[in-house]
């Protein structure tokens, strides 16, 4: 693996105890296959069915580079990237080199930054780094997960094992196209298509950029409405300790929240969905309905396990609480998982 970071960012990194410890060894029967996947080129597709919340792949990256490189005036970045991924392995280089370049070759873009430009899936990392900072990482096989709108896998990165997975969003079917997003998938069609066509070179061809006129603009309409919420939600937020109360936008009730989380659900926005069915739970309990709380907690669960893994350290404590295992809370939770995800309102 390649770290590419300041110098003390390195040093705090390198001594890190995870190191002493081999990295998570790959599945036996990995639950997907890497193929040929029209124009997109390859895709990441489910060989049998992926429940929710479980683990698709678990990987450490093979690059992992700060967002911001100040190299020698004699130096370009891509000069840099190329001398610092010659240290890998034969092999290592080839799997590297294997990812797809979408980004058009120029003096200050060779085809080696064009594959990390195009491939890195963003990453924090905990203090003393800088929170802000969104790192980018390279993997092999999550890489090769395509995008998709209504995407049903969740990317997420453990600093503690220093490795990225993909957890499956919803029950993912045998056959199925295991997809991410790589943009943010609440803002409108138009938004989404000029973000990936600029910084992927390719047009979004998923079913929800492909609706008819009128579905289409419906559509937006509801993830203008929830992207503008989650903003607002988040901005309200930023500065508060992890222990405070909630604030919420100004005119948040229970009941827009709860349209809003109708909206998600039906967008198939399965983590704008989780963010906005916390925000639920705690206008009803500001609004005192506690039968509505405890309704939606459970419903906050299940996007919770969706995001974090039926192996959540967060998930194992509500299923103890519950008197249950992981196992057995999460097919309680699989049983009522349609009634729960509400209708597609895209279908």
């Amino acid at each position: 693996m390649v770290y590419i970071d300041s110098l003390k960012g390195v040093q705090t990194v390198s001594a890190w105890p995870l190191w002493t410890q081999p990295a998570p060894p790959p599945p036996a029967h990995p639950p997907f296959k890497i193929r040929e996947c029209g124009d997109k080129g390859l895709g990441m597709f489910a060989l049998r069915r992926i429940p929710r919340g479980d683990v698709i792949v678990s990987q450490r990256p093979l690059l992992f580079s700060h967002p911001c490189l100040h190299v020698h005036a004699d130096q370009t970045v891509s000069a840099f990237y190329e001398s610092a991924l010659a240290g890998l392995s034969s092999d290592t280089q080839s799997a590297f080199n294997s990812l797809r370049n979408a980004q058009l070759e120029t003096e200050d873009v060779s085809r080696i930054r064009g594959i990390v430009l195009t491939n890195a899936l963003g990453t924090q990392l905990p203090p003393p780094h800088d929170p802000t900072a969104n790192y980018n990482a390279v993997f092999t096989s999550l890489c090769r997960a395509n995008h998709d709108c209504s995407p049903n896998a969740h990317y997420s990165f453990s600093a503690e094992t220093f490795t990225g997975r993909l957890t499956a969003l919803r029950a993912i079917q045998a056959g199925e196209e295991i997809t991410i997003g790589y943009t943010d998938i609440e803002f409108p069609r138009a938004q989404r298509r000029q973000v990936l066509a600029t910084k992927f070179n390719f047009d979004c061809g998923c079913e929800t950029c492909c609706l008819p006129p009128k579905k289409a603009s419906e559509s937006d309409t509801r993830r203008a409405a929830i992207a503008a919420f989650l903003i607002r939600l988040n901005e309200l937020n930023a500065d508060i300790a992890e222990e405070a109360e909630p604030l919420f936008p100004e005119g948040a009730t229970l009941v827009r929240a709860s349209e809003l989380l109708r909206w998600a659900e039906g967008e198939r926005l399965v983590e704008a969905a989780y963010k906005l069915t916390m925000t639920a739970v705690g206008l009803a309990l500001k609004e005192h309905n506690m039968s509505e709380a405890i309704r939606l907690t459970l419903r906050a669960i299940n996007y919770l396990r969706a995001e974090e893994g039926n192996d959540s350290p967060h998930f194992a404590w509500f299923a103890r609480e519950a008197g249950l295992s992981p196992e057995q809370m999460a097919a309680k939770l699989d049983s009522s998982d349609e009634e729960m995800m509400g209708p597609n309102l895209n279908a």
